[in-house]
């Protein structure tokens, strides 16, 4: 697998366009996304378009409540690729348990889990990764990588709450295998806020730290 993406692509349509899904959700690309990065967006019946391309956007509108997100990926070089990520969403009549929730393994990494909950949510981040090696001892890929986390979730009427974090990492991905996605190993800075003060961080995850939206419920 490479260490740029998820577990693989699902192409569909004609030109890289295609719009669609169910609940009002759409996906929109522009000649697609680099490989692996759109995995997962034919859940809850959305569809991808063509695989090879720079950008993706999507909405998703429910009762109440409003999400969008988009990505874009600059691969430079073979070897090479930068993510840039951008979301935001809000909730209206907020049920227990589904409100938005970021932290550790979503989100700001270097903050612990449930640091930032709400029914209003702005993130960004923005994420270099080099390989290193394709297949290192014949198993893995390896590479390195730089990252910056942006945002937070609060709840109407109350002051808005985000936080910073910025850190380098190691990417591993088994060269034997296009079903896993890569192994995120970062050492983050967390810059202080009302959430959590500023401190080192060691965290362990896969993929990257956001997810294509049609995987997430509003």
């Amino acid at each position: 697998m490479g260490l740029g993406g998820g577990a693989g692509v699902v192409a569909g349509g004609a030109g890289g366009w295609v719009v669609g899904g169910a609940g009002g959700s759409v996906v929109c690309l522009t000649d697609g996304l680099a490989d692996g990065l759109t995995d997962g967006l034919t859940d809850g019946g959305m569809v991808v378009g063509d695989a090879d391309g720079l950008a993706e956007c999507a909405v998703a509108v429910g009762l109440g409540a409003e999400e969008w997100a988009a990505t874009a990926v600059l691969q430079p070089a073979r070897g090479q690729v930068g993510i840039l990520h951008l979301e935001g969403g809000w909730i209206e009549n907020t049920l227990p348990g589904a409100e938005f929730d970021l932290g550790l393994g979503y989100g700001r990494r270097a903050f612990r889990n449930h640091a930032f909950t709400g029914d209003r949510m702005i993130f960004g981040t923005a994420e270099y990764r080099l390989t290193i090696a394709n297949d290192f001892l014949g198993l893995i890929g390896l590479g390195l990588a730089g990252f910056v986390d942006h945002g937070g979730a609060w709840y109407a009427g109350s002051p808005r709450r985000v936080g910073w974090d910025a850190g380098i990492g190691i990417r591993l991905g088994a060269s034997r295998s296009t079903e896993t996605e890569a192994l995120r190993f970062d050492l983050a800075r967390r810059f202080a806020n009302d959430a959590q003060g500023a401190g080192w961080v060691f965290t362990v995850g896969k993929g990257f730290v956001f997810s294509p939206l049609g995987r997430r419920a509003l």
